[in-house]
């Protein structure tokens, strides 16, 4: 088992080029043997993780300053991929879902598709470590 806490960003798919979302995430992963062996190797497992942040937009869809209410949470699973190409580098790429709620956001106007919805997300990044 290994944590990690992440900076995330996400876009929210709309017709709106100016909705993000950024926050923090706790993820908790399960799986295989995840090291460096001195030559390229592939660790599969499973995660989970709870995030929460700030959205880029008001319940309008117009923009707000990004640090200010209201804030969003999620929480989901899924499963990855780290491919570790270095004793410091890995590329991941992770399948997964979730729920999404933007807090007091039905409250606040924002469209139901945000305000408590589940998704499905698709990742694809690096990560490096400090060893």
């Amino acid at each position: 088992m290994k944590s990690y806490t992440s900076i995330v960003g996400s876009k929210i798919y709309d017709e709106n080029p100016d909705m993000y979302q950024l926050g923090f995430m706790q993820k908790f992963t399960f799986g295989s043997a995840d090291v460096y062996t001195e030559e390229i190797s592939i660790g599969r497992y499973a995660f989970t993780f709870v995030s929460f942040g700030f959205l880029s937009f008001d319940p309008d869809r117009s923009g707000k300053f990004l640090f200010s209410t209201p804030m969003y949470w999620e929480v989901g699973g899924g499963a990855g991929f780290n491919i570790n190409v270095s004793r410091h580098v890995a590329i991941m790429l992770e399948f997964g879902g979730g729920l999404h709620d933007v807090y007091d956001g039905a409250k606040l106007g924002y469209p139901k598709k945000l305000n408590t919805a589940g998704f499905g997300r698709i990742s694809i990044g690096t990560r490096y470590y400090i060893n």
